[in-house]
């Protein structure tokens, strides 16, 4: 079989397992990594390919919703950021991994921790002092960000935080008032936000204080 069969049919999700197996020892690199990406590929498969020389068999393995928790964990230190940023984005990525990221010297591996649906609310708040502009704004993003940690967002010093901590906000009181108001839940989610909004209005158009009011007084 020509290395361009064998490519197609290490990316085809129908190709029955045994074959994906045969095809996961395959020479080239690029036959490896379709069987790596292939949603059919066996979990022992894909344990083989997590330690494959080609860095970019081991991003396919690190993004496949498959993959093993334990080999997830393998691959969170992998010495190449992209499989790290690929564990990072994988939906199956267990918590305490997540929290292992969160603290990945490289920001790209820190934003895609940032925009997993699954970040707990712990590590979203420490992302959100993050030195990184693009860090902070994915956290803004992210569902799962308290409306505490969206109000210091606002007050961001970078526009593109401030605007998407904003429009989530909103976003959220919005859909809370919306919501059926016999619920508990979304009256106090609307109710804890208008209190949040007040303290954000209060912080930026904040009234100037007394020393101000006298030094404004003297320069008349």
């Amino acid at each position: 079989m020509r290395g361009n069969a064998r490519a197609s049919e290490a990316a085809n999700p129908n190709t029955p397992a045994a074959v994906l197996q045969q095809l996961a020892g395959d020479p080239a690199k690029d036959v490896r990594e379709y069987v790596a990406a292939n949603p059919n590929t066996r979990v022992e498969v894909l344990q083989q390919l997590a330690v494959d020389p080609a860095t970019g068999v081991r991003k396919d393995v690190a993004a496949n919703p498959n993959t093993r928790v334990e080999v997830l964990q393998q691959l969170a230190v992998d010495p190449a950021t992209g499989v790290r940023k690929d564990v990072a984005r994988n939906p199956n990525t267990p918590v305490e991994v997540l929290q292992q990221l969160a603290g990945d010297q490289d920001e790209d591996v820190r934003e895609y921790v940032a925009r997993n649906p699954n970040t707990p609310m712990k590590v979203l708040q420490q992302l959100a002092v993050d030195p990184a502009t693009g860090v902070r704004k994915y956290v803004a993003r992210n569902p799962n960000t308290p409306l505490d940690v969206l109000a210091i967002l606002v007050l961001d010093l970078a526009p593109l935080v401030q605007q998407s901590a904003l429009k989530a906000f909103q976003t959220r009181i919005r859909l809370a008032r919306k919501s059926n108001p016999l619920q508990a839940a979304p009256q106090q989610l609307a109710n804890e936000g208008d209190r949040t909004m007040r303290h954000v209005n209060d912080v930026l158009f904040e009234a100037p204080s007394t020393d101000e009011k006298q030094l404004s007084g003297a320069n008349a």
